[in-house]
């Protein structure tokens, strides 16, 4: 548990557990007939006050399917077979092990703004935006074959968005999402002419939304 900041996993609206959050929400909203059961075996001490605050923020419906497991492998078996559950947990699997932590090179992660000096892009064409409660921001593109989408935003609230390209389809899905520290960057390429609409919403019943964004086509 060393470099574990333990607050940032108890407090529901630190950027690990936004990050959390949005992962399961995507799971959930695309993947949820397949997910049945999340088996975690011997959790951390911590866990159960994160489990706590994981109760706040996710919806009961899916928090249940998240089993923990601490007698391996009797408490597996009323959900797998001992065929399925891994030698190391006391069933008959062979799987190979996962490789122990080590550091994040720097070719695994970018930078912010990144995407911008690789396209060597000096001056970036912010746009910055305040979108009311349950509102939701639209803009649409004319590009063409061969072109290069490039986008870079940061929302202060918590957000839905969607990329869609008339013909090409779904550049990104219909996610709820959240950037609270870093910005969210990349770029599409455009492989039929066409219109790209983008819309973000802003998921706040109470509060505006501040976004900050940049697209251009290159």
């Amino acid at each position: 548990m060393q470099n574990v900041n333990i607050i940032d996993y108890i407090n529901p609206y630190s950027s690990i557990n936004k990050l959390f959050q949005s992962r399961v929400q995507l799971w959930f909203d695309y993947y949820g007939e397949v997910l049945k059961h999340a088996i975690l075996i011997n959790p951390p001490t911590f866990l159960s006050a994160l489990i706590q605050v994981m109760s706040i923020i996710l919806p009961e419906k899916l928090l249940s399917r998240f089993i923990f497991i601490h007698n391996e492998p009797y408490d597996i078996l009323p959900y797998l077979t001992v065929e399925a559950i891994p030698t190391f947990c006391g069933g008959s699997k062979e799987i190979s092990v996962l490789p122990i932590s080590r550091k994040i090179d720097r070719e695994e992660y970018i930078m912010e703004g990144e995407i911008w000096s690789e396209h060597n892009i000096i001056e970036v064409p912010y746009e910055e935006i305040t979108i009311n409660t349950s509102k939701t921001f639209v803009t649409t593109l004319q590009v063409k074959s061969g072109q290069t989408l490039l986008y870079e935003y940061f929302a202060s609230r918590d957000y839905e968005i969607s990329c869609v390209h008339e013909k090409q389809g779904i550049l990104i899905p219909r996610l709820k999402m959240s950037s609270p520290v870093v910005p969210e960057e990349g770029s599409f390429y455009i492989k039929e002419d066409g219109e790209i609409k983008l819309e973000i919403t802003n998921l706040s019943k109470m509060l505006k939304m501040k976004l900050k964004i940049a697209l251009l086509i290159v």
